[in-house]
This record gives structure tokens, C-alpha cells and sequence, in this order.
């Protein structure tokens, strides 16, 4: 397979099964296919997130803003800020993934998020 976004989407399939490991691999791939795919950056943000490796995750939230700078994965991003304890970093991601959003719910649900990460830093 030459394609980067099958090698995304079984990444996907993957991170969903719950085998992480491999879905590293083929986010990879992808990556290495298409340097400037951001959805497999993001993706495999995803995966380090849920593997623990925060920096990893960080590191690649980074580049898929970069190349797509998306509501999600900003909002992906404030999660692992958040997760850390970079509750000012975690606010301004929530603010840049509100800025792109269009989901009514998920702009309340981050607006909320956003209230209670500022009452914290009180």
C-alpha cells in the first residue's frame, strides 16, 4: 500500500482496537509518505495520549497544527495540556479550537471546560 490516508485510516482501525503499538506503525507510514498530513499527526497524537507519553503527544499535535490547524485537534492538544498541568496553555487551545469550531455542542461543552480551567487558575 502507497497511500497515507489508508495507511491513516488503519491506523485508525488500530488505536480503535486498542493495539497501539501497531497503529504507531502505520501512522508513521503515513507520515513518512506524506510528511504533510496533518490527520496522521493528529492520529497518532491520539495514540501517545492514551500511551502516557504526553511529549510525544505534544510533539505531534504541534506538527498536525501546522499543517491543519483544526478545531479538534487543538482541542486535542488543550486535553493533554490539561492532562499535565498546563492549565494556561490548556485555556489558549480551548480558545484557538472554539475559534474554529461549528459544533453548538462542542462549543458548549469547551465553553464550560474553558470556565472551569479559569476558576482553577484563581
Amino acid at each position: 500500500m502507497s497511500d497515507p490516508l489508508g495507511y491513516c485510516a488503519k491506523g485508525a482501525a488500530l488505536h480503535e482496537k486498542g493495539d497501539y503499538l501497531a497503529a504507531l506503525d502505520y501512522f508513521g507510514e503515513a507520515i513518512r509518505l506524506d510528511p504533510q498530513l496533518g490527520e496522521a499527526y493528529a492520529q497518532r497524537g491520539l495514540v501517545w495520549h492514551d500511551l502516557g507519553n504526553y511529549e510525544a503527544a505534544l510533539a505531534d499535535y504541534d506538527a498536525a497544527i501546522h499543517f491543519y490547524p483544526s478545531a479538534r485537534t487543538y482541542e486535542q492538544r488543550a486535553l493533554t495540556r490539561q492532562v499535565i498541568g498546563d492549565l494556561p496553555g490548556a485555556i489558549s487551545d480551548y480558545e484557538q479550537a472554539l475559534a474554529r469550531c461549528d459544533d453548538p455542542i462542542q462549543i458548549e461543552i469547551m465553553h464550560e471546560i474553558l470556565l472551569a480551567l479559569r476558576l482553577m487558575l484563581e
